[in-house]
């Protein structure tokens, strides 16, 4: 509205002082038109620009009709199709041409039957009409479509863009989601170990909540066991030099002082050229508690075994003695009953008995 001033003020004023009250009528009209457009926000923004394209039609026939070829209306005209391949794209801008064309034909015809008369007169009007209107198309045609084609291609640009952007903003948030609530904790941290972020299970993993956890390393929140470190250190020296690393079980400390026992697998990935690394941890404290009632079981079953099997040779080892020492009581006992009693061989054989 400011630079419309400056050039509307003017122009009323020349208007005015060579008796043209119509072009000043006109202009205070269409700048009247464009500051109702600035202020009026609630006006869609189709209708913004078929207006200004049509100011700029307006603007020019009026100029052409009453003061003819030699004032701005040629100029007005020929901005006519270029704003409106700008504003409302490249099929408008070839009607927008179509329009001007038909324009100038128009005024071509009047002039040569003497239905037009302009403000400033001139020798040869028609001819010299054509010349420019010829001349006038052309270029306007030229400059017209190059705006609208390049227009055109700016727009299916930035709508491809746009698309790209959903896209990865979906994708974003779907990774997003994964990772916050991934079943497994999601470590991620740099080269020198300083936590960037950890996902939900991460957090429930270590007792840590995400603000304590971020900007802070596994040596500030002792993570790790001392017997640990050289473990952890290894761990990261491979991922600083681009290679994966795991499953490795670690000892984790606990914010609460109590101690998890975890799987984890290290991957280097580099994002926003920044080297970084993603380390998925999976708590197995259960799993390694199940292999010890399993390990006592195990003990305990050998331990039953080797019992039955020393019964079994203790019950074979009986068997066996029995069969020994049956028919040893049983012919001494047959000996005693035909020994006489005074007989000296009675005491050994009661001694076998006994014994027996």
């Amino acid at each position: 509205t400011f630079l419309g001033a400056i050039a509307y003020l003017p122009s009323v004023a020349l208007s005015i002082k060579v008796g043209l009250w119509s072009v000043a009528a006109a202009d205070t009209i269409i700048y009247g038109w464009i500051v109702f457009l600035y202020f009026n926000q609630s006006i869609s923004l189709k209708i913004r620009a078929v207006s200004i394209s049509l100011i700029f039609y307006i603007i020019g026939i009026i100029l052409l009709l009453i003061v003819g070829p030699f004032a701005g209306g040629p100029v007005w005209l020929f901005a006519f199709p270029v704003v409106v391949s700008i504003l409302l794209g490249f099929q408008l801008s070839l009607f927008a041409l179509a329009v001007n064309a038909v324009t100038l034909i128009m005024i071509g015809l009047l002039l040569q039957f003497g239905y037009m008369n302009w403000h400033l007169p001139t020798i040869n009007p028609v001819e010299k009409w054509v010349i420019i209107s010829l001349n006038f198309l052309v270029i306007n045609s030229i400059v017209t479509i190059f705006i609208a084609l390049i227009t055109e291609s700016m727009q299916s640009l930035m709508k491809r863009q746009k698309l790209i952007t959903a896209v990865l903003r979906e994708s974003e948030e779907k990774f997003q989601n994964l990772f916050e609530f991934a079943p497994d904790g999601f470590f991620i941290y740099d080269l020198e170990g300083n936590f960037i972020d950890g996902n939900k299970a991460a957090q429930d993993l270590i007792g840590y909540k995400k603000e304590e956890l971020v900007g802070s390393s596994f040596l500030k929140l002792n993570l790790l066991p001392s017997e640990k470190l050289l473990k952890a250190a290894e761990l990261l020296d491979k991922s600083y030099n681009g290679f994966t690393t795991g499953p490795d079980e670690l000892l984790l400390n606990r914010k609460d002082g109590t101690q998890v026992v975890v799987e984890i697998q290290t991957l280097p990935i580099t994002i926003k050229n920044q080297k970084i690394v993603i380390g998925i941890a999976r708590d197995i404290t259960e799993r390694k508690q199940a292999e010890i009632e399993k390990i006592k079981l195990e003990n305990q079953l050998r331990q039953a075994q080797k019992i039955e099997t020393i019964g079994t040779l203790a019950g074979g080892i009986a068997h066996d003695f029995n069969n020994i020492l049956f028919p040893i009581v049983g012919h001494t006992d047959m000996l005693l009953m035909d020994t006489p009693e005074d007989s000296p061989s009675r005491d050994g054989l009661n001694e076998i008995y006994t014994s027996a």
